[in-house]
């Protein structure tokens, strides 16, 4: 237990210094953008183009990542293999978005976004150059340097940013952000990574790595085409103002999951992989690393979720207002996806892959129905069918788990019962004191509304004398005592 708690917290802060400094750096890049410079038309235009360039980026690795991680004894062969297969389909995507380029613009009847998607795919060459370069450091469990690099590439993105909306290039001011961190990256990582490329490439690594990965790019393939359809039908049918809106909307909200979920498949991954054959130890570990974590992350959603309306408005200014249902929803979605992380990282460490892609398949087939009633029934209830739709998500995923773990719905469902009731009074209470302010200014409201969440949630943790609380405060000192 000692040397997975030492690993454990050790990745646990390098990563999360790298995705709390990185989700700063683009938080505060998306305040001052949005409020000073950008419209939601904007936002809405590069939203068209995530469409296809995230789909592309599921191609370029091929679930080839996730297969090295997994495999103990990767051999110079395995990585050179990848490498080589990542650089030929990043090339190959790149051509075919800059072919298929005025198809895109055509359908969505912009013709603008011919020239950004030419520039913007040539992101899919340069994180092909570095998929092999992250996956080793990430395998060696050397989070500080990927720390380092991944927060350089963010802020010289951000600045870049800036810079050319000072001087009037709107839209392109985002296109050069992405275009620009990725640049960075691959430039940093070449320079300062542990590998690097040999001539060598074997048919037998790619074979052994697909029985794997393949599954896994099935999965990410499915789960990353259904969103692209579901971002599609906004776009396509509410126009860019309002998949603009959707777009910050899911971009700020998404902030506090994307990091939990990093950590858990990035840092849970390596760390727990040991207990492959040692199911109920991997359970129990399981179990202790996300107590503490889904305290904290369904504390901060719930609390993100009622103090929505006077945070956004504040940040972005009363042009974005039409942001706030979107985001409040997806606060609650996004929930949901922290769980999805817990339970799709047993089947990951296991290597059910089969099992992981069943529960994909069933669940995009649910998927179908939502994007029905979003064509039929509007934005917003499209909106509040997807968050459904990610909770029902859980619950098949929980059934799978039992079968491998003996970890189920039921016994889940009673681990969920403290950090969801907490989470449910703190939200409470300020709901409550958002009431007692209602005639105050936003600003007012907003601090009121933060230190009654604040103080409510130490208050029943300690009180209550939480187990989660004890856990997070047992991996807190331990860092303390490694500093």
């Amino acid at each position: 237990m000692a040397s997975l708690r030492e690993k454990t917290v050790s990745g646990f802060l390098w990563n999360f210094i790298e995705l709390i400094s990185s989700q700063i750096i683009n938080f505060i890049g998306t305040w001052f953008l949005a409020r000073y410079f950008l419209s939601p038309e904007d936002y809405g235009l590069i939203g068209y183009t995530v469409i296809f360039t995230s789909l592309a980026q599921v191609f370029i690795d091929s679930g080839f990542s996730q297969a090295l991680i997994r495999k103990q004894d990767c051999s110079e062969a395995d990585y050179n293999t990848v490498f080589y297969v990542n650089i030929l389909l990043g090339v190959f995507l790149y051509g075919l978005l800059f072919l298929f380029a005025p198809v895109i613009a055509n359908y969505y009847q912009e013709p603008s976004l011919v020239k950004i998607i030419r520039v913007i795919a040539v992101i899919l060459p340069l994180n092909a150059l570095i998929l092999v370069h992250r996956t080793i450091l990430i395998k060696q469990l050397d989070f500080k340097r990927h720390a380092i690099i991944g927060i350089t590439g963010a802020f010289c993105g951000f600045a870049v940013a800036v810079a050319m909306a000072f001087n009037g290039f709107t839209v392109w001011s985002l296109v050069g952000k992405s275009v620009v961190t990725y640049g960075v990256l691959m430039l940093l990582f070449w320079i300062f990574g542990v590998w690097h490329p040999k001539r060598m490439f074997s048919i037998e690594s790619v074979k052994t790595l697909l029985g794997f990965g393949s599954k896994l790019l099935l999965i990410y393939t499915m789960a990353t085409l259904f969103k692209s359809i579901y971002n599609s039908v906004i776009g396509k049918n509410y126009g860019k103002q309002e998949f603009g809106f959707y777009t910050n909307a899911d971009t700020i909200s998404s902030v506090p999951a994307a990091v939990i979920t990093a950590l858990i498949n990035k840092v849970a991954y390596s760390a727990l992989s040991g207990f492959q054959t040692n199911t109920p130890q991997l359970k129990e570990h399981l179990r202790t690393l996300m107590r503490p974590i889904l305290l904290v992350s369904f504390t901060g959603l719930l609390t993100l979720t009622v103090v929505g309306e006077p945070f956004l408005i504040l940040m972005l200014t009363d042009k974005w207002a039409g942001t706030v249902f979107f985001f409040q929803v997806l606060c609650v979605a996004y929930m949901a996806h922290i769980l999805h992380a817990e339970n799709q990282i047993v089947m990951t460490i296991l290597g059910r892959s089969d099992y992981f892609l069943w529960t994909e398949i069933i669940k995009y087939l649910l998927f179908i129905p939502v994007i029905f009633i979003g064509l039929s029934c509007g934005i917003r209830v499209l909106v509040i069918a997807y968050a459904v739709h990610c909770w029902v998500g859980f619950l098949l995923n929980a059934m799978f788990t039992k079968r491998l773990i003996d970890y189920g719905l039921k016994e889940q469902l009673l681990d969920l019962l403290v950090p969801m009731g907490i989470a449910l009074a703190v939200a409470a209470a300020t709901v409550f004191a958002g009431w007692l302010m209602q005639d105050a200014s936003l600003w007012m409201l907003l601090i009121v509304q933060l230190l009654v969440a604040a103080v409510m949630a130490i208050l029943i943790t300690r009180i209550a004398k939480v187990r989660a609380y004890r856990e997070l405060k047992s991996l807190i000192v331990s860092f303390v005592k490694r500093k």
